[in-house]
């Protein structure tokens, strides 16, 4: 019966109505609508269809390089970023003087630099931020972008003069943009990074100042008080401040208000507790700790570092309440799904110091060694101060393991 219904449709008079062919505007739209769903290698297609009819297509090329270059920071592919930059280059061939091009030309240099480790695209891309600042010399978002690739920079080489560079575009884009609040937030993260590498209070207080005028101008952005409480944690964690512990609290707690689904911020909150029951030596820090870290995992399951820090958290409150043997099956179960899930050589090493700590010396030295054989970064000043692998420094596996992977060395008698 299907053959019969199918030989009748086709001895229906054939309608004279032409298809309509898709024009390069139409295939634009369809780019643009599953660039906006993420689907990104289908915008592409589509945008070549749309170039394909239109070699004239500014708004299409540049799209394209758009959804490349996305494709690009995903795959971590040298050849979807050379792509990309070609269809700017393009772009630029037809429309010369668009500060956005060459805002977003830059842009994607930087992603480049950043993603493949490439530095000498940082100075393609400080070449491109001065060409938009041509065509748009008092554009804040210009500066506050150059500002952006340089603090990578300087994050990347450490080196003071970049900062100091990153520091003053920030400081350009709030001159001609007094109520920009993305140039006080990134240029307060910025002063926040580099207090902390200095260990710096007055860089830290005026990494407050910048993040305290970002809020003023954008009190609805939990980042921005994420950011500073983060901020505000490291300072009280270098000055062992309680009252600075507080105000980062507070923050947390107005992040959460806002954005009470990301899990960064519980995360976050839960670092800081840790840090100051490390401090205190206080059971009800770490308890506080485990809760933000509890509701961290709840929303992101398989974030092997939220797990990780969850683990090192509820081992420090097992050691103080003396309760090690009994939590140690859900430490072991925590460290070991971190293995499973980024094979961090940390939570490895962590393992076998509590393998020695609950006195499980033979399955403490086969840890240990597949965390030195994973080349866990670790000195052997390290190695020796590690008071947790006291019960295994005198057996003979442990000799043999130093005089393998720390040959210069010998395990003091």
């Amino acid at each position: 019966m299907l053959k019969e219904t199918q030989n009748e449709r086709i001895t229906q008079p054939v309608s004279n109505k032409r298809k309509h062919k898709p024009t390069a505007q139409d295939w634009f739209m369809r780019g643009y609508q599953a660039q906006r769903l993420n689907r990104l290698e289908e915008a592409c297609v589509c945008y070549r269809e749309a170039t394909d009819l239109d070699k004239h297509y500014a708004a299409a090329y540049n799209n394209w390089a758009e959804s490349l270059l996305e494709l690009a920071k995903i795959k971590r592919s040298e050849e979807l970023f050379q792509r990309a930059l070609k269809k700017y280059m393009k772009v630029a061939r037809m429309d010369a003087r668009n500060p956005m091009l060459y805002n977003n030309w830059a842009n994607a240099l930087a992603d480049y630099g950043k993603t493949m480790g490439r530095l000498e695209m940082f100075q393609e891309a400080s070449q491109k931020y001065m060409q938009a600042l041509r065509y748009a010399p008092h554009d804040a978002a210009i500066y506050n972008n150059w500002g952006i690739t340089l603090s990578d920079l300087a994050l990347m080489t450490g080196q003071a003069s970049v900062f100091h560079d990153a520091i003053e575009k920030y400081a350009i884009a709030a001159k001609f943009h007094p109520d920009y609040a993305p140039a006080y937030y990134k240029w307060a993260n910025l002063l926040s990074r580099l207090a902390m590498m200095k260990q710096d209070e007055q860089l830290f207080q005026e990494s407050f100042e910048k993040y305290a005028k970002a809020a003023e101008l954008q009190p609805d952005n939990a980042l921005v008080y994420n950011d500073w409480g983060v901020a505000l944690s490291d300072l009280a964690t270098l000055k062992n401040d309680d009252a600075l512990f507080d105000e980062s609290y507070a923050r947390f707690t107005k992040a959460v208000e806002l954005q009470p689904e990301y899990p960064a911020f519980y995360y976050n909150w839960g670092n800081a507790l840790s840090s100051q029951g490390d401090l205190k030596g206080e059971a009800s820090l770490f308890e506080e700790a485990l809760k933000k870290y509890g509701k961290a995992v709840e929303l992101q399951p398989d974030n092997s570092i939220v797990i990780y820090n969850q683990a090192l958290a509820l081992s420090d409150l097992a050691k103080l309440n003396g309760t090690l043997e009994q939590d140690c099956e859900r430490i072991e179960t925590s460290l070991k799904k971190v293995i499973s899930l980024s094979g961090d050589t940390s939570a490895i090493y962590n393992l076998a110091c509590l393998y020695a700590l609950t006195h499980r010396k033979e399955e403490a030295l086969d840890t240990l060694k597949q965390a030195l054989e994973s080349h866990h970064n670790i000195t052997w000043e390290e190695l020796e101060a590690e008071t947790d692998l006291e019960s295994i420094r005198q057996e003979p596996a442990f000799a043999t393991l130093v005089e393998t992977y720390f040959p210069e060395r010998k395990v003091n008698a």
